[in-house]
């Protein structure tokens, strides 16, 4: 008995297929949590959980999506494990200067197999950028995904920059299940484009 009360909680965790949970309080810990993706080191983590328990404003701070590509445009690293949003908000994301920045953009650049519930995304993209991006509020590409009772507020205005690529909660959902979800924010387009799909809920 005092040699398992010295083993680490995350240890018998993982040795039971379990991971210790991340939890996110503040926007430090979100940029690292999307650091931590971006670096691969959630790559195939199905049984990782991530749970949000505070509103965080993201005004003033550089956004890059969690998950990412390569050089080429292929994915290299993704979220694949359970994010709990606990009807909390993530508000003010940059996302207008993804484009022509990012292949994919979002909250979460890609997510593989991954399932995402109880978060509302709010704020504004006011005439974005030039570029084909994959753009949603949420995910900007998901595949094998599972998102439940997330709602987007995010109201997106273009007026005068020629745009392409995909927006919606979700820009590009493929094989993904997308079930009481909501989006309460408006769409104007009214320059032309030449290849942009758009939708509440999935471009």
């Amino acid at each position: 008995c005092l040699v398992m009360s010295l083993v680490p909680a995350t240890a018998l965790a993982e040795e039971n297929g379990q991971e210790s949970k991340t939890v996110i309080t503040a926007v430090d810990e979100l940029l690292q949590f999307a650091k931590d993706v971006n670096a691969g080191k959630y790559d195939n983590r199905t049984n990782a959980v991530v749970s949000l328990e505070a509103d965080l404003d993201l005004t003033g701070v550089e956004w890059t999506p969690i998950g990412c590509t390569n050089d080429e445009g292929d994915v290299e690293h993704y979220f694949s494990g359970k994010f709990y949003g606990n009807g909390h908000s993530i508000s003010n994301i940059d996302y207008a200067s993804m484009y022509g920045k990012e292949d994919i953009g979002g909250l979460f650049g890609f997510l593989g197999g991954a399932e995402i519930s109880g978060l509302t995304l709010k704020g504004n993209i006011d005439d974005a950028g030039e570029g084909y991006v994959f753009l949603g509020t949420l995910a900007g590409y998901t595949d094998g995904a599972k998102i439940s009772d997330c709602i987007s507020e995010v109201v997106f205005n273009n007026h005068d920059k020629y745009i392409n690529g995909t927006f919606g909660l979700c820009g590009y959902a493929e094989n993904t299940v997308i079930e009481y979800c909501q989006n309460k924010g408006n769409i104007t387009i009214t320059n032309d484009v030449s290849s942009f799909y758009v939708g509440g809920i999935a471009g």
